[in-house]
């Protein structure tokens, strides 16, 4: 089977969108497919051994860490050599739509994932731009993922939120977790000692440094915590970004042990007691596996798509959003109640444990398969 694939970012670990895409283009590459890259971010080398093929950019004003790419007569020649069976699109971008253009015209089946919120990345920066282009950004999402053959989706939650905006053909493909990247086992005493929290109960955030996370709210009980005289809590902010300085600025006890990757970031997870994650504007969170697989429970905001893997897996407890008494409320259920923390702990380290990639990705290589004999069977009557 002849796959191609294009993603606005492919960098390694930048993200959870981007560590699920290289886990897919392993699980691809694994069951013997051949495989054409494509993106628009700065140039990255091989993924998997791969030449990833990279589209003119330039970055977005609002979203510099973001890139908007051009298609143009090359991107289709080399299209055409490849001659694909399947394209999976996971940016509607620019290329994105000429990909979707492309592959409709002769009939080859698109799969696409909705993976990121982008529009609700609006009103943190431009609230008037947000309720301008809000409505025309659905319109646009409704057409482009309506003429996509399938469109995955990471929970339940997002998959309501995309059918209420009218769009079809939506599949579950969750995510998953390396267990030896992630356990009990990586939890250091020494590591407590240098962030001079060995007596204290430890609040984990991992992420980007930036306003979409809500990050506001992050702020607000540090400094809620702080007035309540609670000395026996501590934060650790593990990432990178815009408003680091700021963060750093009202946070001044916090540790910021930097942007990790690798056993220094499992360090960090099975060193702390709590992963808080406040974003809204998530459709899954894969940092909420990667903390449940380490052995802590995490706390989340009420929206987007974090509240339904805490659902399901019982690794934590579930905050209204925005309103900092609550999540106060859930942080000092799970500091106090020791035989409640276990219990969460227990079960999202049970949850965890189920997840591997490999299942995980087999539902989307399956589909590939299908379209694709589909796709061979009408090309060749």
């Amino acid at each position: 089977m002849r796959i191609v694939l294009y993603s606005g970012a492919m960098a390694k670990d930048r993200d959870g969108v981007t560590k699920t895409l290289h886990e897919l283009i392993t699980s691809i590459k694994e069951a013997g497919h051949d495989l054409m890259l494509w993106n628009s971010e700065i140039k990255i080398g091989k993924i998997c051994g791969l030449d990833v093929n990279r589209a003119p950019s330039r970055p977005l004003i609002l979203y510099p860490d973001y890139r908007l790419g051009f298609y143009g007569p090359i991107i289709k020649s080399k299209l055409d050599q490849f001659d694909a069976d399947v394209f999976h699109i996971a940016t509607p971008d620019v290329i994105g739509y000429n990909f979707l253009k492309y592959a409709r015209k002769r009939s080859i089946p698109v799969v696409s994932v909705y993976h990121t919120d982008f529009l609700s990345y609006l009103k943190y920066y431009h609230k008037i731009l947000f309720r301008l282009l809000n409505d025309v950004g659905w319109r646009y999402g409704r057409w482009f993922y309506n003429k996509c053959t399938a469109v995955f989706v990471p929970t339940e939650r997002i998959r309501r939120q995309l059918q209420e905006h009218g769009i079809r053909n939506t599949e579950i493909w969750s995510r998953g977790i390396h267990l030896d990247q992630y356990n009990l086992l990586f939890r250091t005493d020494s590591l407590r000692r240098e962030w001079g929290m060995e007596n204290k109960f430890v609040i984990l955030y991992v992420g980007r440094f930036v306003w979409y996370k809500d990050l506001r709210v992050l702020i607000n009980i540090y400094m809620r915590i702080k007035e309540l005289g609670l000395r026996n809590i501590g934060f650790v902010l593990a990432g990178s970004g815009p408003i680091e300085d700021e963060l750093r600025k009202t946070m001044p006890e916090a540790i910021f042990p930097g942007y990790l990757v690798g056993q220094d970031l499992s360090k960090v997870y099975a060193s702390s007691d709590l992963l808080l994650h406040p974003s809204t504007t998530e459709t899954f969170g894969n940092v909420l596996l990667e903390a449940m697989a380490s052995g802590i429970p995490v706390v989340v905001a009420d929206r987007g798509g974090c509240p339904e893997v805490v659902e399901k897996s019982g690794g934590g407890l579930i905050a209204k959003s925005w309103q900092i008494g609550s999540f106060i409320n859930c942080i000092i259920k799970l500091k106090n109640d020791r035989e409640f923390y276990s219990r969460c702990r227990e079960s999202g380290l049970a949850f965890a444990q189920k997840q591997s990639w490999q299942e995980i990705n087999s539902v989307i290589l399956n589909e590939y398969s299908r379209l694709a004999r589909k796709y061979r069977s009408k090309s060749h009557s």
